[in-house]
């Protein structure tokens, strides 16, 4: 919430969080999240916290699906965590599943995703034959970028200097710009 109040966003992702339930209730229960909207299965690790109205949220093989109404345009969100990218093929067959949902209707999509894979890989390089990297559309060049300092990647063994969390979009969004909050 303190985050917020520094670095305001419309739409907020959140994948891998423990005890997702509580955790929007405590959210949505403070002051500066009042009118906000979340999106959280019972069993699954995800989160999509929006200022706009949300439709309930849809499962789809590990994703979770949200429709926000944004200025009367409906607007898609998903948000999902990626295979681990040692799992051989796991990868690309999860950026096909992801793809195929996106194109289950027409619109505007916005997917927050941890894809466990940087901006070169092969899974990456499938999800951008449809979907636009949000971050090289708002100039970003190239694969680095800090993200959250687990243990391991404070260590450097799991490459702290790879961005492996997207934000992708449909040709009909136009990304203007991304920022990693430093906190």
């Amino acid at each position: 919430v303190e985050l917020l109040g520094r670095h305001p966003a419309d739409v907020i992702f959140l994948q891998e969080t423990r005890d997702a339930a509580d955790l929007a209730a405590a959210l949505l229960a403070q002051p500066a999240l009042q009118g906000w909207h979340v999106v959280v299965p019972p069993d699954l690790r995800l989160m999509i916290l929006s200022r706009f109205p949300l439709a309930a949220g849809t499962r789809r093989r590990g994703m979770l699906e949200a429709m926000a109404e944004v200025e009367g345009q409906r607007l898609r969100l998903f948000t999902a965590v990626g295979p681990k990218p040692f799992a051989a093929g796991e990868p690309e067959r999860f950026a096909r599943q992801l793809l195929a949902a996106v194109e289950d209707m027409p619109g505007p999509v916005l997917v927050g995703l941890d894809l466990n894979a940087g901006p070169a890989s092969a899974a990456a390089r499938l999800l951008r034959t449809q979907l636009r990297d949000a971050a090289m559309a708002a100039g970003w060049r190239g694969s680095f970028a800090f993200t959250f300092p687990t243990p391991a990647r404070r260590s450097g063994a799991a490459g702290a200097w790879l961005r492996i969390d997207q934000l992708l979009a449909t040709p009909e969004l136009r990304p203007e710009a991304v920022r990693v909050v430093p906190e």
